[in-house]
C-alpha cells in the first residue's frame, strides 16, 4: 500500500533471491516484463524493484519477481500495489 501524497518518492518491491549460480532477477507487471530499460523511473537494485514517483494510474496492480538461473526459473506469488489516501 502506497499513501497518495507521500513525502516518499519510491516503491521498493523486494525480492530475495539465493542460488548457484547466482540468479538473473526481473519483473513482471500484471503479467508482462518490466522494461527497466525504456522507463526510467523504474530499476532494479540487488535484485528489488524501485519504482521512482510511483503513480497510481500507471503503476497499481500486480508485480511478480522472477529468478532464472542454468537450472530453471522461479516465479514469486504476486504482490498487488495499491495506492491509497493517507
Amino acid at each position: 500500500m502506497f499513501p497518495v501524497g507521500s513525502e516518499e518518492k519510491k516503491v521498493k518491491l523486494t525480492c530475495q533471491v539465493r542460488g548457484n549460480p547466482r540468479p538473473r532477477i526481473r519483473w513482471k507487471f500484471n503479467g508482462t516484463d518490466v522494461d527497466t530499460g525504456m522507463d526510467f523511473r523504474y530499476s532494479v537494485v540487488e535484485g528489488s524493484l524501485l519504482i521512482s514517483s510511483p503513480n497510481r494510474t500507471r503503476d497499481a496492480g500486480t508485480y511478480q519477481c522472477v529468478a532464472t538461473n542454468a537450472f530453471g526459473t522461479v516465479v514469486s506469488r504476486e504482490a498487488p500495489l495499491r495506492f491509497a489516501c493517507k
